[in-house]
C-alpha cells in the first residue's frame, strides 16, 4: 500500500531513527555508567507549571523558588534540554521584574536570549504538524467583550517531538564528557516561543534607548533574520513575530512593525500563542503615534487572545494601555471592560491581574469625580495585596501612588504624602527610566559603546519629559524628576566637552543646573511647572506652554473660573492704595486678601490634583535655550561667562555677540582655598566681628585677587576688558562666594578692581542671563521693611536712609506689623521690596526663610510660600542683611557649596522677581544704607549692573564715619581719615538680575 506523501515521510523519518538507535546500542556495548540519564517527563514539567500558581497570586519570592527547584530538574546542556532554559531564565526574569530588581532582571532575561543564540536552529529539528486544525473547544468565561478579528484560534499541540544527542560520541568517549545519545524528545515548544518572545519585549522595555547598541540585540537581530525555521511552512509566523520584537528592540519600528504584522497569525487565519504579544505591541506602537481608537481595538483584542491564552502578563498590560488611552481621548465614565474583567481575574485567582485592574478602575473613577468609590476600590486592591510580595514589588508602589493619588483629589495632601514619598522612595530603586539612564551611564564607563554614541543614549535618556511622558506614564516621569541623581548628565558633558561640541556641552550645564534646582522643589518641580502654567505672565510661556495652558482650562472649568475671579480681584486690589489710611479701608482690604488668600488655596488643591494625573506641563522656569539664542539677544561689548564644576574640573565658557571661548580652570581647590583666604583678608572671621582701622589699610589682598584673575581668566581675556561694558558671570560652587568686582585687574605695576572698568552682574543659569521681556515697566509701589542691619547700627543713619528711600518719586510703604495681610499675598502688588533688616532665620535657607522677616517663624509666609499662587513677587528685592558662609571665610562650607545662593536665587526668580541684590556677608553701618539707597535711586532709570556699579563707585570715594560703622574698631586719639575704598565694605553684595531694562533706559538707548 502506498501511503500518502505526509504518511510516507513520517515512517520514513521513524525507521531511520530506528536503525541509527540499533547501530548505536551495539557501538556502545560498554556500561554507560557515565552517561546522564534523560528525565522521562518533559521540562517543563509539573513542578515548572506549578510554579505559576505562585506566580499569578503575586507570590514572587515563592514563584522564584519554585522555578529555580525545576530549573534543577532539567539538564540543559548535556542532553540538548538547552531549550528549556529559555524558559526558567525568562521566568526567573519576571520574578526579579515585578519585584522591582531591574538588574537581575535584565541579566535573566540577557540568558534566556543567548541560550536560543546557542542553537538558533532548533526549530528545524522539530517534528511539526503538516498542517494546523482548528481548535474544537473556546472560552465561554470571557465576558468583557467579543472580538471583531475574522480568525481561528489554531488547534496546536503544546509538546512536539524533536531531535536531540549526537550521532558521533568517539569523542567524547575519548577524551571525556557525557554521552548524548541521539534520540527524539518531547519539547514544549509554544512556551518556550512565548518565553523567548516575552524575554525579548522585556529586554526592550528595561533597555530603552541602550538595547539597540547592545551586541547581544544585533546578534538576535541576525540569527531571525535568517529565518530559522523550515522553510515556506506555517511556523514561519512565529519567526515574524521574534523578528518584529527584535526589530523594536533595535529602534528599527517601521521594520517591526511589519513583521509584527504578518506574526499575527498563522497561516494567514489561526490564532497563536504569539498572538497576544504581537496584538500588544502593535497596540503600544499606534498609542505612541496617537492612534488611539486602533490602539484601544488592538489592545482590548490582545486582552481577548491573552485570556484565552492564560498570559496574564499580557491581558495586565493591554488592560494598562487601553485605559491609558480611554483617559487620552477623554471618553466618560471608567473603561467598561475592566469591571468584567476583574471578575475574571477573581474566579480563576488571578490575584497579581485582579490588582492591576483594580487600580486601573481606582485611578479613573478618581479622574470622573467618583473619590469616594476610588476609595473604596482601593481598599479591595488592599485586601488583593495582603502580605503577598507584590505589595513591596511594582504592583505594591503603583498601589502606594493610587493611594496618594485620591486623598490629592479629596484635598487632603498630607494624608497622601505618606504614601506618595514610599510609592517614589521604591520607583527610585526600580524605575524604568532611571535604570536606563544607569544602564548608558554604565556602557560608557565601561567602553561598551563609543563616546558619540554614548552621547546620542543620553540625550535620548537625560530628555526633558515631554507631553507623552507625563500622559502615558506619570508615576514614572514624577520618579525621574524627584531623583536626585545627576551623575550621568556630568558624563554627558564630558562627552560633548571632549568631542569639541562647546555649545552643547555648557547647554548640558544649564540642564543640570534646572535639574539641581527643580529637584529641590516638592515633586521635583512639577508643582512650579503647573503654577507657571496656569497662572505665569503669558508671554514668559513657550508657544506650546501655551497651548497646554488653553487645554487645562478647557479640560478644568472650575479652575479657569477661579484664575477669572483671581484676576478680577487682583485688579480690585491694584486700584486701591495698599497703605491702610483708616478703618474702612483696612477692613477692605482685610476682605479682599481674605477672599485673595481663599481662592488662591482652591487653585492650589487643583494643581496638587493635577500633579499626580496625566496632564501634561512644560517646566518654564528656569527657562531652556540654546547657546546660539542667548548670543543673538547679546548687546555690542557685553561679555557672559559661564563657570561649570564637574569630575573635579572647573570648566569654563565665554561668548560675546560674535565669539565665544572656553577654558579649562586649573586646580579649582586652589581656587578655592585662595577664595577662603582672600575673604579672610577681607576680615571675614565671622558675622560679628570687628576689624582694626589698620586692617583695612593693608592691601596685601590685592596680590591674591589678581592671582585669581590670572588663574579664572585666559591671558588673552585677562587683554581687552577695557571693550567690555558688561559682564555677566553664572558661577558655580565656590565662585558663588567670590566678589568677580573686587578681582584685580594688574596694568603697569598698578591694581585696580574689575567693577571699576566693567558693570558686573550675576545669573544662576545661562539662560537667565537675558529677560524673556526685555524691559519693566516703572517703579511705582516700593515696600520698605524699616529695622537696622547690623544690632548696632546708628538709628540716626537708619532714620537718613528710610527718609531718603520714601522721598522718592514713586509710593514707599513703611511694612510694619499688624500686616494687611501674610506677605505671600502682598507681594504681587510691589515692584520692589527692600528689607533693611539682619536676616535672622539663615539656617532654614534655601527656601524656609522668609523675605520680609516681618512675618518670619509665621506659617505660610517663607521662600516655599512664595512661589505658590498668588502668582508673582516684587520684581526687585533687596536685601543687604543676608548671610553666607562668606563671612566666616567658608569655614562652614558644606558639600554642596553655593548651593545656599543657587537654590535661594533660584527660588526668588522662581516666584516672579527679575533682580535680587543680597549680601554674601552683612556689614551693616552707614556704607550699607548708602549702597541701598543710591541703587534704589538709580533702578528706575538704568540697567541694574549700571545702577550697580554706579552705586560701588560713590560709596567707594566716600569718607568713612567710625561712629557710623558697627564693623570697625577706630582708635579714639586718632584723626586720620580713611574712605570705604576696602572691598569688605562693598564686595560683599551680589547682584543677581536678568538684564531686563527700565522703559526710561529703553528709550534713552533707543534715542542715542
Amino acid at each position: 500500500m502506498i501511503l500518502p506523501g505526509p504518511q510516507q515521510e513520517k515512517a520514513c523519518r521513524q525507521w531511520t531513527w530506528s536503525m541509527i538507535f540499533l547501530l548505536l546500542a551495539f557501538h556502545l556495548w560498554l556500561p554507560s555508567a557515565t552517561a546522564q540519564r534523560v528525565p522521562s517527563k518533559s521540562v517543563p514539567g509539573p513542578r515548572y507549571y506549578a510554579a505559576f500558581h505562585d506566580y499569578f497570586r503575586g507570590d514572587y519570592a515563592d514563584a522564584l523558588r519554585s522555578f529555580r527547584s525545576a530549573a534543577r530538574q532539567g539538564v540543559f546542556s548535556s542532553l540538548g534540554r538547552w531549550v528549556d532554559a529559555i524558559c526558567y531564565h525568562t521566568m526567573l526574569g519576571e520574578c526579579y521584574y515585578h519585584m522591582g530588581n531591574l538588574p537581575q532582571a535584565l541579566e535573566q532575561y540577557d540568558a534566556a536570549v543567548r541560550v536560543y543564540l546557542s542553537q538558533k536552529d532548533w526549530m528545524h529539528r522539530v517534528q511539526f504538524p503538516p498542517r494546523i486544525e482548528p481548535t474544537r473547544t473556546r472560552r465561554m468565561d470571557i465576558q468583557w467583550g467579543i472580538s471583531k478579528r475574522q480568525t481561528i484560534v489554531g488547534r496546536i499541540p503544546k509538546s512536539m517531538l524533536t531531535g536531540q544527542g549526537r550521532l558521533d560520541n568517539d569523542a567524547v568517549v575519548k577524551l571525556g564528557g557525557v554521552v548524548a545519545l541521539p534520540q527524539l524528545v518531547s519539547l514544549q515548544v509554544t512556551e518556550v516561543l512565548r518565553c523567548l518572545a516575552l524575554a525579548i519585549r522585556r529586554r526592550t522595555e528595561l533597555m530603552g534607548p541602550s538595547c539597540r547598541y547592545d551586541q547581544l540585540t544585533g546578534q538576535l537581530v541576525q540569527a531571525l533574520s535568517t529565518r530559522p525555521a523550515p522553510p515556506n511552512h506555517w511556523s514561519q509566523g512565529w519567526i515574524d513575530a521574534l523578528l518584529g520584537l527584535a526589530f523594536l528592540g533595535a529602534d528599527q519600528k517601521d521594520q517591526g512593525i511589519e513583521r509584527l504584522q504578518h506574526g499575527i497569525v498563522l497561516a494567514g487565519k489561526f490564532d497563536h500563542p504569539l498572538t497576544p504579544t504581537v496584538l500588544l505591541e502593535l497596540g503600544k506602537a499606534a498609542l505612541v503615534r496617537d492612534q488611539l481608537e486602533r490602539a484601544s481595538d488592538l489592545l482590548l483584542e490582545a486582552t481577548y487572545i491573552g485570556a484565552y491564552y492564560d498570559q496574564v502578563d499580557v491581558v495586565s498590560e493591554a488592560f494598562h494601555y487601553a485605559s491609558v488611552a480611554h483617559l487620552v481621548s477623554n471618553q466618560a465614565g471608567v473603561y467598561p471592560p475592566l469591571v468584567a474583567a476583574e471578575k475574571w481575574a477573581r474566579i480563576n485567582n488571578f490575584d497579581a491581574l485582579r490588582g492591576s485592574l483594580l487600580l486601573l478602575v481606582s485611578e479613573q473613577l478618581a479622574y470622573r469625580e467618583g473619590v469616594v468609590q476610588a476609595e473604596a476600590v482601593l481598599r479591595n486592591v488592599g485586601t488583593v495585596l495582603g502580605r503577598r510580595d507584590m505589595r513591596n514589588g511594582r504592583l505594591g508602589a503603583q498601589f502606594s501612588y493610587q493611594t496618594a493619588v485620591v486623598p490629592f483629589e479629596r484635598g487632603r495632601t498630607t494624608a497622601g504624602e505618606k504614601s506618595l514619598q514610599a510609592a517614589l522612595a521604591w520607583s527610585h530603586r526600580s524605575s524604568r527610566w532611571l535604570f536606563q539612564m544607569a544602564l548608558a551611564e554604565r556602557f560608557y564607563i565601561n567602553g561598551e559603546v563609543t563616546p558619540r554614541i554614548a552621547g546620542t543614549l543620553f540625550e535620548s535618556v537625560l530628555r526633558e519629559p515631554t507631553a507623552g511622558d507625563w500622559v502615558n506614564q506619570p508615576f514614572e516621569t514624577l520618579s525621574v524628576v524627584t531623583s536626585p541623581a545627576i551623575s550621568a548628565w556630568s558624563h554627558w558633558f564630558s562627552i560633548m566637552y571632549e568631542n569639541k561640541q562647546f555649545e552643547k556641552a555648557f547647554e548640558i550645564a544649564d540642564q543640570i543646573r534646572r535639574r539641581r534646582f527643580n529637584a529641590s522643589l516638592p515633586l521635583g518641580g512639577r508643582l512650579l511647572a503647573l503654577r507657571w502654567l496656569l497662572a505665569g505672565p503669558e508671554e514668559l510661556l513657550s508657544a506650546d506652554a501655551q497651548l497646554q495652558r488653553q487645554d487645562l482650562f478647557v479640560k478644568y472649568p472650575v479652575y479657569a473660573e477661579l484664575a477669572e475671579q483671581v484676576a478680577l480681584l487682583r485688579q480690585t486690589i491694584a486700584d486701591q492704595t495698599l497703605e491702610a489710611s483708616d478703618v474702612e479701608t483696612t477692613r477692605r482690604l482685610t476682605e479682599h486678601f481674605e477672599e485673595l488668600e481663599t481662592l488662591s488655596e482652591r487653585q492650589e488643591e487643583i494643581l496638587r490634583r493635577l500633579s499626580l494625573r496625566r496632564e501634561p506641563s512644560e517646566f518654564s522656569f528656569p527657562p531652556q535655550r540654546t547657546v546660539a539664542a542667548i548670543r543673538d539677544q547679546l548687546r555690542d561689548n557685553q561679555r557672559v561667562v559661564v563657570f561649570f564644576a564637574a569630575e573635579h574640573k572647573l570648566f569654563a565658557f565665554s561668548m560675546t555677540k560674535g565669539t565665544y571661548s572656553q577654558w579649562v580652570v586649573k586646580s579649582p581647590d586652589k581656587i578655592s582655598k585662595a577664595t577662603a583666604k582672600l575673604l579672610r583678608e577681607w576680615g571675614n572671621f565671622g558675622k560679628n566681628g570687628q576689624l582694626k582701622k589698620e586692617f583695612l589699610q593693608r592691601d596685601d589682598w590685592k596680590q591674591i585677587a589678581a592671582q585669581l584673575m590670572q588663574w579664572l581668566f585666559p591671558e588673552d581675556a585677562l587683554s581687552d576688558w577695557d571693550s567690555i561694558d558688561e559682564l555677566v558671570i553664572v558661577p558655580d560652587g565656590t565662585l558663588w562666594y567670590l566678589p568677580f568686582e573686587a578681582l584685580q585687574l594688574e596694568q603697569e605695576g598698578q591694581y585696580r578692581p574689575l567693577i571699576s572698568t566693567v558693570q558686573i552682574r550675576y545669573a544662576p543659569t545661562m539662560s537667565l542671563v537675558h529677560p524673556r521681556d526685555h524691559s519693566i515697566g516703572p517703579v511705582q509701589q516700593v515696600a520698605l521693611v524699616p529695622g537696622k542691619i547690623h544690632s548696632r547700627d546708628n538709628q540716626e543713619s537708619v532714620d537718613a536712609a528710610i527718609e531718603q528711600l520714601t522721598a522718592m518719586e514713586h509710593q514707599t510703604y513703611l511694612l510694619q506689623l499688624p500686616l494687611l495681610a501674610p506677605t505671600r499675598f502682598t507681594s504681587p502688588f510691589r515692584d520692589q521690596l527692600i528689607v533693611l533688616r539682619d536676616i535672622t532665620d539663615t539656617k532654614k535657607i534655601p527656601y524656609g526663610w522668609s523675605p520680609a522677616q516681618l512675618d518670619s517663624g509665621k506659617p505660610g509666609n517663607c521662600l516655599s510660600d512664595w512661589v505658590q499662587l498668588p502668582w508673582g513677587a516684587p520684581a526687585q528685592v533687596l536685601l543687604p542683611g543676608f548671610h553666607t558662609a562668606a563671612e566666616d571665610g567658608l569655614k562652614r562650607l558644606t558639600t554642596n557649596n553655593g548651593n545656599d545662593l543657587f537654590l535661594t536665587t533660584c527660588g526668588l526668580m522662581a516666584a516672579g522677581s527679575r533682580t535680587v541684590l543680597l549680601n554674601r556677608w552683612r556689614t551693616g553701618g552707614q556704607t550699607a544704607y548708602d549702597l541701598v539707597v543710591e541703587f534704589a535711586r538709580e533702578l528706575p532709570f538704568s540697567d541694574a549692573a549700571a545702577a550697580w556699579q554706579r552705586s560701588v563707585q560713590l560709596v567707594r570715594g566716600s569718607e568713612l564715619n567710625p561712629e557710623l560703622e558697627p564693623r570697625i574698631r577706630w582708635p579714639q586719639d586718632t584723626d586720620t581719615a580713611i574712605n570705604a575704598e576696602h572691598p569688605f565694605f562693598w564686595a560683599g553684595s551680589l547682584l543677581i538680575d536678568t538684564g531686563s531694562r527700565p522703559k526710561v533706559a529703553e528709550e534713552a538707548a533707543a534715542a542715542n
